[in-house]
């Protein structure tokens, strides 16, 4: 998971639990959080959101403001289907750990 510290910038700071779970920490505000910076951000661009008068207008606006900030928009499913069989995830029978998903997330976004 190292490779991933690079992720946040300061004052942020990734840091790794004691059961491998990564929390972020803010060394202005002294405070930590599970959530990376970037997706605490995501969340609150979509809170933002509820305004939307008509419910199916608002799901669809977050649903694609969610799919373009994680470039789902991008991505080819035969190439991801590939990566979940690379990574025996076909049966959707596994709880994954954190080290599991990094490793598939890593696969399919590569192979942007």
């Amino acid at each position: 998971q190292d490779f991933l510290s690079t992720s946040v910038q300061l004052p942020w700071q990734r840091s790794v639990s004691h059961n491998s779970v990564p929390y972020y920490i803010n060394h202005h505000t002294q405070t930590t959080s599970w959530d990376h910076p970037k997706m605490t951000e995501l969340f609150q661009s979509l809170s933002d959101l509820n305004n939307v008068r008509f419910s199916a207008y608002r799901t669809a606006i977050k649903i694609r403001k969610l799919q373009k900030a994680l470039r789902l928009d991008l991505l080819d499913l035969n190439s991801t289907n590939e990566a979940f069989k690379q990574h025996k995830l076909i049966q959707n029978d596994q709880l994954l750990c954190v080290q599991d998903i990094i490793g598939c997330l890593s696969t399919i976004y590569s192979g942007m």
